[in-house]
């Protein structure tokens, strides 16, 4: 019996490159393959027999074996991404000599209980400051001073995140609404051909809400709601595939429908023809199952009795004892887990 688990990831790049001398010189397209993985998990259970022993002749019949694994403690959750995943499995293996081994594997699903409590650095506010100049031309429109901030940096899925925004707009530029992003990203980093890694980012969740006039001031909080069962962030357990979030303020000002019809080099001048760019704030923030300042009340149901028919045959036994299990790569300080 193997029980393991691990990250696995691939993506492909296309490039280019010069081959061929003289004449003869030409440019070659090819692919290049990253990929890589990572272990966390991997345990090896002998119900019977032993490597290099010898052969058991086992009785037809049914044959039926509880066991039982530790799971580390900073296991990470099962995952699963564009390029990648996290994922865990049971494979029973019958080793019959001098023939094809009879296997089979199933998948099963670890879940982490995150109490973002127990990692006081989540506790602090955050907030960031933006100062946009606006300018037309050559003439100056004025300054707008926006701060956004947010009581902590871990939140729990289906809660509220309080925003509060301050405009203080000195200028002659109206801020028509401010859009208020949730995004997740998954991080892969490869082992070969070469260390990189690729960012796949998408937006989980969005609202809108005020914005200011010219020569206004405003200063509100608006609720934002995390969606129910997001995965939890994972970069503290897993290295080389990882989930993290982050909230994007985005302050959309008057004119920057033009962005999307201006080259790259005019976006160079895009203030000083009066197409003013949004400002934006991003914060990092942590999802778990716990919030900031909220109870730890996690509880389990106690399991079911196992109901046992009396007048139900019953299953022949081995004739044989089975072997102690063996156990392997199993670190010390383990928590104790059974399914």
């Amino acid at each position: 019996m193997l029980i393991s688990g691990r990250a696995k990831y691939l993506w492909t790049e296309t490039r280019t490159r010069q081959v061929g001398t003289g004449e003869n010189k030409r440019t070659e397209t090819y692919t290049v393959h990253y990929h890589g993985n990572e272990n966390y998990l991997n345990s090896k259970t002998y119900f019977f027999g032993r490597p290099g022993g010898d052969s058991i002749e086992i009785a037809p019949g049914t044959y039926r074996y509880n066991f039982e694994i530790d799971l580390p403690p900073l296991l990470p959750a099962t995952i699963y991404g564009k390029f990648g995943s996290i994922e865990y499995k049971v494979e029973a293996v019958l080793d019959i000599p001098w023939q094809i081994d009879k296997q089979t594997d199933v998948p099963f699903t670890v879940l982490r209980h995150e109490n973002l409590n127990d990692f006081p650095e989540l506790s602090i506010p955050l907030r960031q400051e933006e100062i946009k100049h606006f300018c037309c031309f050559i003439f100056d429109r004025g300054i707008c001073m926006i701060t956004a901030t947010i009581p902590h940096g871990g939140f729990a899925s289906g809660k509220d995140i309080p925003v509060r925004i301050q405009y203080v707009n000195e200028s002659s530029v109206a801020i028509f609404r401010t859009h208020i992003k949730l995004k997740r990203t998954f991080s892969f980093t490869s082992s070969s051909p070469e260390r990189k890694t690729r960012n796949d980012t998408e937006k989980m969740t969005e609202i809108f809400t005020n914005g200011v006039g010219e020569k206004e001031n405003k200063d509100f909080t608006c609720p934002f709601s995390i969606p129910s069962n997001m995965v939890n962030s994972n970069t503290r357990y897993a290295n080389v595939v990882q989930v993290s979030y982050y909230l994007e303020i985005e302050c959309v000002v008057d004119g920057c429908y033009l962005n999307f019809f201006l080259t790259s080099f005019l976006k160079l001048f895009q203030n000083f023809l009066g197409c003013h760019t949004n400002p934006k704030m991003k914060f990092p923030i942590t999802i778990g199952d716990v919030g900031i300042g909220e109870a730890n009340g996690f509880e389990v149901a106690p399991p079911m009795p196992e109901f046992v028919n009396p007048s139900a045959p019953q299953m022949p036994q081995p004739p044989f004892p089975s072997a102690p299990m063996v156990q392997e790569d199993i670190k010390n300080d383990l928590r104790k887990e059974k399914f």
